[in-house]
This record gives structure tokens, sequence and C-alpha cells, in this order.
């Protein structure tokens, strides 16, 4: 395995050669040993961290969002979206905004200005309630389609598909809305005063010479 690698991973400038990648080799093989010791299952998927999400490193287009609440145990169902359960409320949110789980969604970040954008009243909602009306929204807008047969009680990850990427829309409102309120304040600042500020001519002129 050296031998194969030397060529690849030697770095002269700095005397890393056939030793160095020995000794690395059997770093690794003595650490992953530790961790199978240990009881860790390396062929388990897992959530990936949230610097790796921020990264956009990793896409989770296709990947099962986790909520803040339970499947429903209830076997009612709904075909009506306005009759959306809290669950597939936030599993809608978590997708649309392509995050692991809904509890990585803050209220004001993105909650509440999604909610002004689609024109949602959010006054004196809680993060539970403002889920279930932007998930109506968006699938009532047009953003989010749910493949039949659609049950809103208890929605599957891989019947929400997304027709338009609100996310990106959102942006740029934002960002018109911040260019706009940058010119109007910078357009505030300019002068309107339009009178003459020289100073003032003389009204008369006195000859120096004495007149007789």
């Amino acid at each position: 395995m050296v031998s194969s690698l030397e060529c690849v991973c030697t770095v002269e400038e700095i005397g890393f050669g056939q030793s160095a990648i020995r000794h690395h080799i059997i770093q690794w093989v003595s650490e992953k040993n530790r961790k199978l010791n240990d009881g860790y299952d390396f062929e388990k998927s897992r959530t990936p961290a949230k610097r790796a999400i921020s990264s956009g490193a990793i896409d989770l287009s296709q990947s099962i969002a986790a909520t803040d609440v339970n499947k429903p145990k209830s076997t009612e169902t709904a075909e009506n979206v306005e009759e959306i359960s809290d669950y597939s409320a936030q599993l809608i949110c978590a997708v649309i905004f392509n995050v692991a789980a809904f509890r990585n969604l803050s209220v004001k970040t993105h909650l509440a200005s999604a909610a002004k954008y689609l024109q949602v009243k959010s006054r004196g909602c809680g993060k539970y309630e403002l889920a279930q009306k932007l998930a109506i929204a968006l699938v009532q807008k047009g953003y989010v389609e749910i493949q039949s047969p659609a049950d809103y009680k208890d929605l599957e990850r891989e019947k929400i598909v997304i027709l338009k990427d609100f996310e990106k829309e959102l942006t740029a409102a934002k960002r018109e809305k911040n260019e706009v309120l940058s010119s109007s304040s910078s357009g505030s600042t300019e002068s309107v005063d339009g009178t003459d500020s020289s100073p003032p001519s003389s009204l008369s002129e006195v000859d120096d010479e004495s007149i007789d």
C-alpha cells in the first residue's frame, strides 16, 4: 500500500516520504480499530454537522428532515392542506429551506420573513402555528406540490416536490428591499436648499474723495 501511495502522497519539501506515509496509515488503522472496539458503526448514516450544512457541502434535497414533533399516531387522514398537522407542516418548512431539522429554523430569520413575503399574518403566532400557516401558503401558492395520494396528517418526504426556489426568491426580495432603503437614505442627505449663500454685495459705495 505504501509503495502505491508514495508517488501521489510524497512531499519532498517537508520530508513527507515513505516512512511518513507508513506511519500515517498505521495511525489511521489504529484509530479505526479503536472506534470499532468502542462499538462505532461506520456503515450507519448520520445527520451532517451544522457547519457542513451551512457551507452547502451536502445535498439535503432527498434526505429526511427531522421535525420537533413525532409522527401522528392517529389513523385519521387529511386530503385538505388546511387540515395539515404540526408534523407535516414542519417537514414542509424544513424541506423548502433545505435544512436537516426544523429546529435549525428560527422564527425571526426564516419563518417571519417568509410569512411577510407570502403575505401570511404572523403576529401573535408561535413557531409551530407559524409553520402551519407557511406550509399551507407554500402549497397553495405553488412553491410545493404534494404527490398523490396526499395525507397532510402524515406526509412523507418523498411526496414533497419543490416546484420553485423559494429561498432564492426570498433572498432576492430582501436584497431589493435593502437596495431601495439604501438609495432612499442616501438621497435624503442631499441638500435641497437652492438659496444663494454668497455674501451680500454692498448696497452703496462711497467715493473716497471728499465732495466740495
